[in-house]
């Protein structure tokens, strides 16, 4: 498990990513079990066992000290032809996953064979095995609520490793004070040099902390390494990874909040944060109603400043990556304005499911719902967007409620988009797609009144004195969003009626996870081709908005 959570920040978080640790792990416990099997004759269980822990205290040492170099080694691959398509990809993130995981995990089934060998009766086996199963249920359990949180991912595997080696020297001066049996007499000092000999790796190898600077580079995703500057504040928490702020060089500074090495936000008010902006505003044209709002994903807190300053008399955060808002709210204050902690609003560390969940349970109905989720390829993200989610949500808006999520249209294939736009169709009878840069909003609702931009809705938009600075940092007026508006509700089923196939055909769901297989394959694509390729399928249906650029309300 605390291995697992390494190789999540250093080798990915997609679902092919876990699924080559659970194998790397699965077929190192099979080979510990298999040699403890054909060394039977020759291996009493005693010496064997401290040679297990001492082999998986010196796995567990030498995997510590190689954990920061591993972007570098995704990063070098660049330069390779062969890395320039998933499968070889996932040859060398499948070969990451083997190096760092199975040799701690022969080890341990070489142990787990090993202690219940020794039994003297059925009976005595089938506990051993009992107790083995409880043993990793407890474990499992002791690393995800106090080792992995108390100490990190490279200091919680040196405790371990610690734990391993001082079972082994317990194991062998055991031996040495038993009574002198010929069949363990040989066995005596080589296993006390093993278990001494891991102790000094492990102490060799300790003391080498995860660097967030590294570790921040994601050449993992895109097998480049990015420079996002110089690090100036962490957070690692399991189940969320590794959350960093960077400060870039130059005249004027520039603040990024990074996730496992994606980029969440700056404090520069131009870019990125210009175009998050904007899709904020675009999904208010959408609403002029200002009852509730749920906004899921924090990033920097400025989607969330824009809808408090918009009006919403209660606004509901919800945020899986504590550690991320932590951040957020520490470095980013200039964007957010503290609003987390401001009267009306609530935050939760809750998935976009669970947050509307938590709404049906409590009868909130919402106006508006914004998803500002991070990268869909990452493994649980697609949950936002299946057929299952966008029903809970349609059942968790007011009737005239509105959604909004937040798309990439670079680095994804069109039938990505395809998928995302027909399981969205499929519960809401209004859908628009806006683009930006390389982002689009979709924007979906079962209201005919506000499926298109609306003139009451641009005008409060206008008259709240309180989003006057957000209005001014947009660097436009207000007046011009519509004009990014892609796809309307016609153009977006002309589309999806092109395919010749029902929507029903390409929905994502629970069941099938096409999202959750098929996204991960988009980052070998090239992220400004991609984007044309995709615009270029999308632009067709532009003019099938009717007024198009001019059609307001």
């Amino acid at each position: 498990l605390v291995q697992g959570h390494l190789l999540s920040i250093a080798a990915g978080r997609s679902v092919q990513a876990y699924a080559l640790m659970a194998a790397s792990a699965a077929i190192g416990l099979a080979i510990g079990h298999e040699i403890a099997r054909r060394w039977a004759s020759r291996l009493p269980p005693l010496p064997g066992s401290a040679l297990a822990w001492a082999g998986i205290g010196a796995s567990l040492a030498l995997a510590s000290a190689h954990w920061n170099d591993l972007p570098e080694f995704f990063g070098a691959y660049m330069a390779y032809p062969l890395v320039h398509n998933f499968g070889a990809r996932e040859a060398v993130r499948g070969t990451v996953c083997a190096l760092m995981l199975m040799p701690a995990a022969v080890f341990a089934g070489m142990a787990r064979a090993l202690s219940t060998r020794g039994a003297s009766s059925p009976a005595g086996t089938a506990t051993g095995i009992a107790l083995h199963a409880a043993g990793g249920a407890v474990g499992a359990l002791a690393a995800g609520l106090w080792l992995l949180p108390a100490f990190g991912g490279i200091l919680g595997a040196q405790v371990l490793t610690l734990i391993a080696v001082a079972a082994a020297v317990a194991t062998a001066l055991l031996l040495l004070a038993g009574p002198e049996t010929a069949g363990l007499r040989p066995w005596r000092l080589p296993t006390l040099g093993a278990s001494l000999a891991a102790g000094l790796l492990a102490w060799a190898c300790g003391g080498w902390p995860l660097d967030p600077a590294q570790q921040g580079a994601a050449a993992h995703a895109f097998f480049v390494r990015q420079d996002w500057g110089r690090t100036i504040d962490s957070a690692e928490r399991f189940g969320d990874g590794l959350s960093t702020v960077t400060v870039s060089a130059g005249e004027r500074p520039v603040k990024q909040l990074l996730v496992n090495g994606r980029f969440r936000g700056n404090d520069q008010w131009t870019g990125e944060t210009q175009t998050q902006t904007a899709f904020t505003l675009a999904a208010l044209l959408h609403q002029d109603r200002r009852g509730s709002a749920l906004a899921v994903g924090y990033g920097t807190g400025l989607t969330a400043r824009i809808l408090k300053d918009a009006g919403f008399q209660r606004l509901d955060l919800a945020d899986a990556d504590t550690s991320a808002v932590a951040l957020a709210d520490r470095h980013f204050d200039s964007l957010n304005r503290g609003v987390s902690r401001l009267p009306g609003v609530t935050m939760s560390d809750l998935s976009a499911r669970g947050a509307l969940r938590a709404a049906s349970k409590a009868g909130t109905a919402y106006d508006l719902i914004l998803v500002d989720e991070p990268a869909l390829w990452f493994a649980g993200a697609a949950d936002a967007f299946n057929r299952e989610f966008y029903q809970l949500a349609l059942r968790r808006l007011s009737a005239q409620g509105v959604l909004a999520q937040r798309i990439s249209l670079s680095r994804q294939a069109p039938s990505e988009l395809l998928a995302i736009i027909a399981t969205l169709r499929e519960s809401f009878p209004q859908v628009s797609l806006y683009a930006m840069g390389s982002q689009g909003l979709l924007v979906a609702t079962a209201d005919r009144e506000r499926a298109l931009p609306m003139t009451a809705a641009l005008a409060r938009l206008e008259r709240e004195s309180t989003l006057a600075p957000v209005l001014a940092a947009l660097g436009r007026s207000p007046l011009t969003l519509p004009n990014d508006r892609l796809l309307g509700p016609a153009g977006v089923d002309v589309f999806l009626h092109d395919t010749g196939l029902p929507p029903v055909f390409w929905a994502s769901t629970d069941d099938n996870l096409h999202l959750e297989f098929g996204t991960p394959r988009g980052n070998v694509l090239d992220a400004d081709e991609s984007l044309k390729g995709n615009l270029k399928v999308l632009e067709r249906y532009r003019g099938v908005q009717g007024a198009s650029r001019e059609e307001t309300r």
